[in-house]
């Protein structure tokens, strides 16, 4: 098991006998999972000469017990300068609480500023869920609040209504 699933060597856990001595810092999982992820791209699209791009590029996020909370998949991965990292094809996953696909989010062209932690794309950018489809001209995804808008000639079609709609409960 790595360090950054389920319980392996959370030495922030109170508790934990494995804990090296001076070890005080505290990290959030979350934390670990995204320096984990920039250090990787980082090492494969970094200075190296002989790596200056990325092919099937997958990245899975795990929560704190383990499950699956999201995955990363680009067809192609570049770094643009120090500060920016360019993909193709990229393809973001999320999953529920009870590991079962949530939305899928598709970018043909995108780039992730290392700095701000900002996602955007200038291409058509499309989400899909179960109960609706929604695309925009470009969308911009800030990694650090979770937050995300698509802009410009944005289309919704919503194909379950269902849980839209309130039922009535009885008179009292």
């Amino acid at each position: 098991m790595l360090w950054f699933q389920a319980g392996a060597g959370d030495f922030s856990r109170a508790g934990s006998k494995r804990r090296p001595a001076g070890l005080s810092i505290r990290v959030n999982r979350t934390s670990r999972c995204w320096f984990l992820a920039i250090l990787l791209l980082s090492l494969v699209l970094g200075v190296s000469s002989l790596a200056p791009y990325a092919s099937a590029l997958v990245l899975p996020d795990f929560d704190a017990e383990g499950h699956l909370r999201g995955k990363f998949e680009a067809g192609t991965a570049r770094r643009i300068d120090q500060e920016h990292v360019g993909f193709e094809q990229l393809k973001i996953y999320t999953y529920t609480p009870e590991d079962q696909p949530d939305l899928r989010i598709d970018m043909s062209t995108s780039v992730l500023d290392l700095k701000t932690r900002i996602l955007s794309s200038k291409a058509r950018t499309t989400i899909q869920r179960a109960d609706f489809n929604i695309a925009g001209d470009s969308v911009e995804f800030d990694t650090n609040s979770k937050t995300g808008r698509l802009i410009g000639n944005v289309k919704m079609v919503i194909t379950d209504k269902s849980h839209l709609t309130a039922t009535p409960g009885p008179k009292e």
